[in-house]
């Protein structure tokens, strides 16, 4: 893949503000080139119409069907307990 250079001018202030949190430019940049369709992400586009009729299929499914989607097995939740009760301040 050939590479060019871009050159980007920003204040000094949030050039160093963005160094501090450790923001990785180059992927940030990248991200805006998705978000704004600038570059292909390999998804194929969907218009207005399919997205909603997934979404009402999608509600349909939960409504029918609440327990395909909530865990009801007891080993789920000791799991995730345990998992909060590691984050916990000690």
């Amino acid at each position: 893949m050939q590479m060019k250079t871009v050159e980007f001018q920003v204040e000094s202030n949030v050039y160093q503000n963005m160094i501090e949190q450790g923001i990785d430019i180059q992927k940030k940049f990248r991200e805006f080139l998705l978000y704004y369709d600038f570059i292909d992400d390999g998804y194929p586009t969907i218009g207005t119409a399919e997205a909603k009729r997934r979404v009402a299929e999608a509600v349909e499914h939960y409504k029918r069907s609440p327990e395909d989607f909530i865990p009801y097995d007891d080993d789920y939740w000791d799991d995730l307990d345990a998992r909060i009760d590691a984050f916990k301040v000690k």
